[in-house]
């Protein structure tokens, strides 16, 4: 299951893999998200930052729609 052009559908490593860099989105936006975060996380004056707490737990209600759209992804196919 590509995504192609015009067709917003993810592309997954493989059927059934449910780890976290296979969950996320194969496109120069979702990569762009995580590179940034990874900066924001290693940057010590970051670390204490409240909105970086709050980030964390958007980017983890996201990882979790994304194992829930692979789950039913498998079901559907």
């Amino acid at each position: 299951m590509a995504t192609t052009e015009g067709n917003p559908r993810p592309h997954f490593t493989r059927a059934g893999d449910t780890t976290v860099r296979s969950l996320l989105y194969r496109d120069p936006a979702s990569a762009d998200v995580r590179s940034r975060m990874e900066a924001l996380r290693s940057d010590p004056a970051n670390r204490d930052h409240p909105l970086l707490a709050e980030l964390e737990r958007l980017g983890d209600a996201h990882l979790r729609l994304l194992r829930r759209l692979g789950k039913i992804t498998r079901i559907s196919d």
